[in-house]
């Protein structure tokens, strides 16, 4: 019997939230349909991880490759993410949870969505003192470019090479201060890791689940908890 891993439950849960417009379609409904499913789907198990003891949630909202959608997609995609910064996302959450966001907020001022900047701005300043939990939303991120920024701002302070080392690059990386994603969970049968938290998940257990995202629900996430529960963590060892 494979040995249970020592933390039993993971520290910090990172959810790439696949298959919303597979989902529509496979009904014969809109994209825009299977984005709101997922959007609800969200509200529903989100408070329902952080339940089961999870400290750090980091949900896949936006890609920085997503852009390269049908710009009525993308146009869809920003209003739901308006809608959750103007209430929604402070009430399924709860006032005991921190909310941040990781991703290139620069791309949203040139790209016509200000507003939605400052709003996530107010949201975290008004969620700074809650300590029971925090949610991450990576919107508009890329780890390939979250790293690339990190070095250009270790490059900026002329920081010496010796004293370059892993926690310096951590330290510059929007994540910084959240400890490393233990799981990864992707939906709709994906099996890869689409430029999502590169470095942080250098070590993550992965949970792939053929459900697509709006079907994916607490039964479900439970079977990954246990899932995670039962393996061995070995960090390259034997």
């Amino acid at each position: 019997m494979m040995k249970v891993t020592e933390s039993k439950t993971p520290k910090h849960v990172g959810i790439i939230m696949d298959g919303n417009g597979r989902w529509a379609e496979a009904q014969g409904l809109p994209r825009s349909a299977g984005h709101l499913a997922g959007y609800e789907n969200a509200k529903n198990l989100i408070p329902f991880i952080f339940e089961k003891g999870v400290e750090v949630v980091t949900v896949y909202a936006f890609s920085t490759e997503n852009w390269q959608r049908k710009a009525e997609e993308v146009n869809f995609l920003f209003d739901i993410f308006r809608k959750a910064c103007e209430g929604d996302l402070l009430n399924f959450v709860g006032d005991r949870i921190r909310i941040r966001f990781i991703g290139n907020r620069a791309d949203f001022i040139s790209r016509g969505f200000a507003d939605l900047a400052e709003s996530m701005e107010r949201i975290e300043k008004e969620t700074s003192q809650n300590i029971e939990g925090t949610f991450v939303i990576a919107i508009n991120y890329g780890g390939r470019e979250e790293i690339v920024r990190a070095v250009k701002e270790i490059v900026r302070l002329n920081v010496h090479p010796a004293y370059i080392n892993e926690s310096a690059v951590s330290q510059q990386l929007y994540t910084a201060g959240l400890p490393d994603v233990d799981l990864i969970i992707r939906t709709a049968g994906e099996r890869r890791i689409s430029n999502f938290l590169l470095w942080q998940g250098a070590y993550a257990e992965f949970y792939h689940s053929r459900k697509p995202w709006p079907a994916f629900g607490k039964e479900d996430f439970s079977r990954a908890l246990n899932a995670y529960r039962n393996r061995k963590r070995k960090y390259g060892g034997y």
